[in-house]
């Protein structure tokens, strides 16, 4: 079913209010112009990404409540945005939103298309994952939140997520965005759907069924117990190790800004000063099938030791050694030389095509771009600062700067919160060998 998406992760924020979902277009998988039958099938799993206002309609006879599909201007207030019905095993229905609007940031991008009838869309990254949020009612908020639904290491909290159906609008990305953003609509609701198409009953529709509710990310890998107002060493201007009270992000940063600001946020338990994300496996093949690297286990613990020393506080490692048709193997025995510091994440998922980024059919980095969004989606809130990188890359403090830490703290006073770095090829120093 093309309109059901191709999940790569779920998890409950921390502030229990929302169920996190990553999910990626699958239609990205193979562009060329050989695969112009699959990426039509797939048109739905792009359709997912355009937003489709809801209003709700109340059935006299027996009260229950059905959806159909409307303009923003009659659309209820949380139906505004939407693509999923998603129901709760307590009964409860609430409305998914959007991590962000797809069409807008194409829009603000400068591209004339979010996506295209032909499936060539694969140079814009941002269309890859598929991120939404399911609401979790409020009288479930704490028991998310806690943990407390997970008894004996298995869920008793489920979510069932009920796409709505409609075709993909193609054309421009500002055809049909919602009233906030203040642009004239070519793409009119009443026209496309009437005024009276209402949604198929949940129990006849097709969906993801009883998906689990497991505990937050902090007490699913890192403890079982997060404490708000943690400390975790950091480095002062001389670059040796103190230990302070952790700071939240800027306001204007959010969850996924970061920096050094004055008062924490209430009640988040913001323990890290400095994370990183990475991807990677024991062995694995470079793009196009060109090369087979077999002692990444060895380029791993190098790469972990030079970035705990220069001043990150916690590494979490997505291992993708079980998506790897010839390895038996797994970075666990790397990962736990370094306890309290590295966290290992199984990730078993495949890329869907590891062919080079150019040519007719490009590659598709499916399971790196999803680690990297749940990897900043879990744990970035729990962070002033977050990084992703590859073990090939190292973040060096050059000149004056002894830490990581020091380069943060200087841009971060200069109003700086997003660092791009540039990739230079090192070679060793012959003196120093």
């Amino acid at each position: 079913d093309p309109f059901l998406p191709w999940i790569h992760d779920v998890f409950p924020t921390a502030d229990g209010k929302y169920i996190q979902f990553v999910a990626q277009n699958r239609r990205r998988c193979q562009s060329g112009s050989d695969y112009a039958d699959l990426k039509a099938f797939l048109q739905p799993n792009i359709a997912l990404f355009q937003h489709i206002p809801l209003a709700r309609v109340q059935r006299q006879r027996n009260s229950t409540v059905r959806y159909r599909l409307s303009s923003h201007e009659e659309a209820d207030q949380d139906g505004m945005e939407t693509r999923f019905i998603c129901r709760f095993s307590k009964g409860q229905e609430t409305l998914s939103v959007f991590n962000f609007n797809y069409d807008w940031h194409s829009k603000r991008k400068g591209y004339k298309y979010t996506f295209t009838e032909e499936g060539f869309d694969v140079h814009m990254l941002w269309s890859s994952q598929f991120l939404f949020k399911c609401p979790v009612p409020p009288s479930l908020i704490e028991t998310v939140k806690s943990g407390s639904s997970v008894i004996d290491d298995k869920a008793t909290l489920f979510v069932d997520l009920v796409p709505v159906r409609t075709p993909p609008r193609y054309g421009y990305p500002n055809q049909f965005l919602p009233p906030k953003y203040n642009k004239p609509y070519t793409f009119i609701a009443e026209e496309e759907w009437g005024d009276g198409h209402v949604l198929p009953r949940i129990e006849d529709s097709g969906r993801w069924e009883n998906i689990p509710i497991c505990k937050p990310s902090l007490m699913t890998y890192v403890d079982s117990s997060p404490s708000p107002g943690a400390t975790a060493a950091t480095t002062n201007e001389k670059g040796l190790a103190t230990d302070v009270a952790i700071l939240s992000e800027s306001a204007e940063g959010g969850e996924e800004g970061g920096g050094l600001s004055e008062k924490p946020k209430k009640n988040m338990d913001k323990r890290y000063e400095l994370i990183s994300c990475v991807w990677t496996s024991d062995s694995f093949h470079t793009r196009g099938e060109r090369r087979h690297i077999t002692d990444n286990s060895r380029r791993l613990r190098e790469w972990l030791e030079f970035h705990l020393m220069t001043g990150f506080d916690h590494i979490f490692v997505y291992d993708n050694s079980g998506a790897q048709e010839d390895s038996t193997g797994s970075l666990k025995p790397v990962t736990d030389l370094f306890p309290g510091q590295v966290t290992r994440i199984n990730w078993p998922s495949k890329v869907c095509n590891n062919r080079p980024g150019s040519g007719d059919n490009k590659g598709e980095r499916s399971s790196q771009y999803a680690a990297e969004s749940s990897c900043r989606l879990r744990f970035g809130v729990h962070s002033n600062w977050i990084g992703a990188f590859d073990v090939d890359e190292y973040m060096i403090p050059m000149g004056e700067y002894a830490t990581m830490k020091q380069v943060l703290a200087d841009a971060f006073a200069r109003g700086v919160k997003i660092l791009n770095f540039k990739s230079m090829r090192a070679w060793p120093r012959r003196l120093l060998l």
